[in-house]
């Protein structure tokens, strides 16, 4: 049995161990200190407040728990809100002396998530590109959050590795400072910013069974066969289209095709596949012959381009009825059908097409960084990077900050109230339209420049309106921002006013405050 033999305290004391700590103006048990500020010259502030003593604490901590939540809500920058981490670093030797702050490497904290079950969640990057939350492994909590720096220290890589795109655990910097207390001693403080912004590209899973592409279109959409998972195929499944009535499974298709991937406009340069497909599926009449028009074949293609706006108001019902549009020159009673082959490769194509739609809102719908569920509790992990004795550089995490909770942007409760001043009337009269400007092409300058006067304005709403004078040239139109904000607020007071006769919920869209003039007031 081999014992682990380990260094004794006074060793392992003068071999520089650190510790990280609340401030000593803040409680013992708090960990690092989240102070709030309301205002965004919060850097000056602090660093004023450190210099006399150390910031007070104002009771922000249990003030800010709304939406009836146990733990603290920070506020976003949007509520114009900002909060600074402050730690305190010192040696562990007798007396507790504050560390040189020119000792110090770099000191950063990280933002964990806190899983109720166990465990914690860390925010990671790729290539300096965030991957969001992840699972971080016990032994991975107090490593150093630097992949490269890791393997730089371990030298399984060279210096250069660390000029690389950032890899590993997403970090926000702090500062080294020295404080003194009432009593004149030094204190070596670690602050900083916490930012809490930041999202990721969204993760979109495919309904089980992950392997069969076919599921991606659901069943809710379009039924089987052309839908859903695959199954047994059975005698009158393809069968779409009889005598004019429409099975539920080409309602669901006709939907998809045009008003997703609108095969009956511009879409077919799109979805070459799908338009591939339909041109393939020739209607067929009662006598199982081709539908023809102008004495060629009609395809589902051709009737989705040539019955375009019929069909939109046909799908545009709501609960639209069995029997479609009849094609021009039909007469109903048209027939369509698919074979077993032929279905599973519309399932497939479906499948393909949603995807590349849903691939493209990956990165254009992120998921933000701080959500609001049941389960989103974070703690800011403080640490340090220092060099010991031998000249190596070595890594220190100090105790968690509080547990918090994260406002949501629309969170009533976080708000704060912001005064827009509104122009009088005779500011009005002398104002100039030298606001936002829009750069118009020659067509639709010409077109707003025929909409002036009571009249145009009417034709242009009947859809009678003139093209103007026919310019060949852009135009550079500006508009005044304080009367533009003017209507909007008259127009929005209509409207509510309108709004609640029916809904009664006037009081709580708005509320007038009377504002006294004092002197010098505009």
């Amino acid at each position: 049995m081999n014992a682990v033999v380990r260094p004794p305290e006074t060793a392992r004391r003068h071999a520089g161990e650190l510790e990280l700590r609340a401030p000593w103006y803040a409680a013992a048990s708090d960990g690092c200190t989240l102070h709030r500020y309301l205002d965004d010259d919060f850097v000056p502030r602090f660093l004023g407040e450190l210099a006399a003593g150390g910031p007070a604490d104002d009771g922000w901590t249990q003030a800010d728990r709304f939406g009836g939540s146990a733990l603290p809500v920070l506020r976003l920058p949007v509520h114009r809100a900002f909060y600074v981490l402050a730690t305190e670093v010192h040696c562990v030797q007798p007396g507790h002396p504050a560390l040189d702050p020119q000792r110090i490497v770099e000191a950063g904290c990280v933002v964990r998530r806190h899983d109720p079950r166990g465990g914690l969640q860390a925010w990671m990057l790729a290539g300096g590109r965030p991957l969001g939350w992840r699972a971080l492994a016990l032994d991975d909590q107090a490593r150093e959050p630097h992949a490269q720096r890791r393997l730089v220290a371990a030298q399984r890589l060279g210096a250069a590795a660390l000029k690389a795109p950032y890899d590993g655990e997403a970090t926000l910097p702090l500062h080294a400072q020295l404080g003194r207390d009432a009593g004149g001693r030094a204190h070596c403080v670690l602050w900083g910013y916490v930012g809490l912004g930041g999202s990721a590209p969204g993760r979109i899973s495919a309904p089980a069974p992950a392997d069969d592409p076919a599921v991606l279109e659901l069943a809710s959409e379009i039924p089987w066969p052309l839908g859903g998972a695959e199954r047994d195929w059975l005698a009158g499944d393809g069968a779409l289209l009889v005598n004019g009535a429409a099975h539920p499974a080409l309602t669901g298709l006709l939907r998809v095709l045009l008003l997703r991937y609108r095969l009956g406009a511009d879409g077919a340069a799109a979805q070459p596949r799908l338009a591939e497909l339909a041109a393939a599926l020739v209607l067929k009449t009662t006598l199982a012959t081709d539908f023809q028009r102008n004495g060629r074949p009609v395809s589902l293609l051709d009737w989705l381009r040539e019955d375009n706006d019929a069909l939109q108001d046909w799908l545009n019902t709501g609960t639209p009825s069995t029997y479609p549009p009849a094609l021009a020159g039909g007469g109903g009673g048209l027939n369509l059908t698919l074979a077993a082959d032929d279905a599973r490769q519309w399932r497939l194509a479906l499948a393909s097409a949603r995807d590349g739609l849903l691939a493209g809102y990956r990165d254009a719908v992120p998921i933000p960084r701080y959500g609001q569920g049941a389960n989103e509790v974070f703690r800011v992990h403080p640490f340090v990077r220092t060099l010991d004795a031998c000249g190596c550089e070595r890594i220190t995490f100090g105790a968690p900050s509080l547990a918090f909770r994260v406002a949501a942007p629309w969170e009533p409760e976080a708000a704060r109230p912001v005064a827009i001043p509104v122009p009088g009337l005779a500011d009005l009269r002398r104002g100039l339209a030298r606001g936002v400007s829009f750069r118009m092409p020659a067509d639709t300058g010409s077109l707003i420049a025929g909409l002036r006067g009571k009249d145009r304005a009417k034709d242009a709403l009947d859809g009678n309106a003139s093209q103007g004078a026919g310019f060949g040239f852009g135009m550079l139109c500006s508009f005044s921002l304080p009367i533009l904000t003017l209507c909007a607020l008259i127009l929005l007071m209509v409207i509510v006013a309108l709004l609640n006769f029916v809904f009664r919920w006037l009081p709580f869209v708005y509320l007038c405050i009377p504002w006294p003039k004092r002197e010098g007031d505009s």
